[in-house]
């Protein structure tokens, strides 16, 4: 939907990507010549028009982030009979859009009449229809091919007990966290020798969630792929941290901290304690630790990354993938775009790698370049899209251009001085 009229301002085109296009119905008497327009009920004075008009960016549900479609219905003056509607907040669901309950509306102090229903039965299904154009927008281009078509190159490598080892992958603990259910998952590269240093790749993985395409992602930090696949096992240690509940005494899976106070001061301080432990221990480079995270993880790049000077001095550099602080609202506190350029510019010229499956959503990785480009604050920042469909860091397991480019993008990186 590329026009219309914003109320108060007829004839001057609309950009609706600011915000999401509902209706309202106005006073305004319609033309009698369309065959829809000719019943006696559609003469009735109920009858009323609607107007396009936009309102600010909503927040959405899909299945790995909290996006939601709110939609109200109005009537401009109740009508005598003592009908109305009442507002609802009803999520909207195609493809991976998650559905809890469909359209409905309540009436009350009334009965429903032939010209009422009618009213009622065009409304919805012009609402319907033109909403078609909004939420079944395409979410993955046609000829994106599925990773699935590609065999992966890197296994990831299984969870083993005991202490930590080359070519080991192994949940640990922090010292302090021993009586909680909180934990990391760590790495050391097969190459790993002690008394070496070795750059650090810190990974933050995406929300639970089961989503289009057969994608999943379990939130929890042995779930994420992205660190192995961008180091290929070898000259890095990969950490995976955990996002903390509000309580810090256990893995929160959506997001960080609880669902009625998503609090990051746990999961900020269990990163604080757990980078100079893991360079201490392992022989990580202070200075060559690298930030990056799958969706909820791309946004905690620059939420939790740059969330205080403290936090911001950690790293050398960021890795995003599929999302970017600042691009949309998302429910917790400071996810605002003021809020969220407060903290860019936390970033100073350090390098960013901005990537994104290939996708028709409206936060895909053209989305995220205007937002940046708004800013002014586009130095040092490369994009790519990872050439699949899917939301799913298992992309990187998988030989592809883009983890090429990605590749060479880090090594240059890490031999600049700064």
């Amino acid at each position: 939907m590329g026009g219309g009229v914003r109320a108060g301002q007829e004839g001057k085109p609309v950009d609706y990507s600011s915000g999401l296009v509902f209706f309202r119905p106005v006073m305004r008497p319609p033309s009698l010549n369309s065959p829809r327009l000719r019943s006696s009920s559609t003469r009735s004075n109920l009858l009323r028009t609607v107007r396009l008009v936009v309102v600010p960016p909503p927040v959405f549900r899909l299945g790995c982030c909290d996006i939601s479609l709110n939609f109200k219905w109005y009537w401009s003056t109740p009508p005598k009979s003592g009908l109305r509607i009442i507002s609802q907040r009803n999520p909207i669901a195609t493809g991976i859009f998650r559905q809890k309950t469909g359209f409905y509306h309540e009436t009350t102090a009334g009965t429903l009449g032939h010209s009422h229903t009618a009213m009622i039965s065009t409304l919805q299904k012009t609402v319907l229809l033109l909403l078609s154009g909004v939420v079944a927008l395409p979410l993955a281009k046609p000829d994106a091919p599925d990773i699935r078509t590609v065999n992966p190159d890197l296994t990831v490598p299984k969870l083993s007990s005991g202490p930590a080892a080359p070519g080991r992958r192994i949940k640990q603990t922090l010292p302090g966290f021993e009586q909680t259910k909180v934990y990391h998952v760590t790495y050391l590269p097969t190459d790993w020798e002690e008394g070496k240093r070795y750059p650090v790749i810190i990974e933050y993985a995406g929300n639970h969630y089961n989503g289009a395409f057969g994608d999943i992602c379990t939130g929890r930090p042995e779930g994420s792929n992205m660190g192995y696949g961008i180091s290929g096992g070898r000259g890095f240690i990969w950490i995976c941290l955990p996002y903390l509940n509000a309580a810090g005494d256990d893995i929160a899976l959506t997001w960080w901290g609880d669902s009625k106070n998503r609090t990051a001061k746990p999961t900020l301080d269990y990163c604080l304690k757990a980078v100079p432990w893991i360079c201490q221990q392992y022989g990580g480079d202070p200075g060559q630790v690298i930030l990056c995270g799958f969706s909820r993880g791309a946004i905690a790049c620059n939420y939790l990354g740059l969330y205080d000077d403290r936090m911001a001095k950690l790293w050398r550099t960021f890795i995003t993938y599929s999302h970017y602080d600042g691009i949309a609202a998302w429910p917790y506190h400071g996810s605002d775009r003021d809020s969220a350029l407060g903290r860019l510019k936390r970033l100073a010229k350090r390098p960013q790698f901005i990537s994104h499956e290939v996708t028709g959503s409206r936060l895909n990785l053209t989305a995220t370049k205007r937002w940046l480009k708004s800013t002014g604050q586009t130095e040092n920042m490369t994009f790519a899209e990872t050439g699949f469909r899917n939301h799913n860091d298992a992309w990187l397991l998988r030989p592809s251009a883009a983890r090429d480019q990605l590749r060479r993008w880090l090594k240059g990186v890490l031999a600049q001085k700064h």
